[in-house]
């Protein structure tokens, strides 16, 4: 069957703050906001007003050359 589809109730799939997955893209956690902002990537926001950013979405960006560097 399909793989689950990563969200806030799967977090193992998820990194666990913006900034992190801003870093494994190379890029500041202002600018992967603004990624989000402009549904360059999907992200789901969280009841505190965080993000779960999964790993997925972030290999994605990084194999379509989006990462700095």
């Amino acid at each position: 069957m399909g793989q689950e589809a990563p969200t806030m109730q799967n977090p193992s799939l998820c990194y666990p703050s913006l900034s992190q997955a801003a870093a494994a893209l190379g890029i500041t956690a202002k600018t992967l906001r603004r990624w989000i902002e402009a549904d360059r990537l999907k992200a789901e926001k969280k009841l505190n007003g965080s993000y779960a950013i999964p790993v997925s979405e972030v290999e994605r960006l990084k194999a379509e050359g989006h990462q700095q560097g």
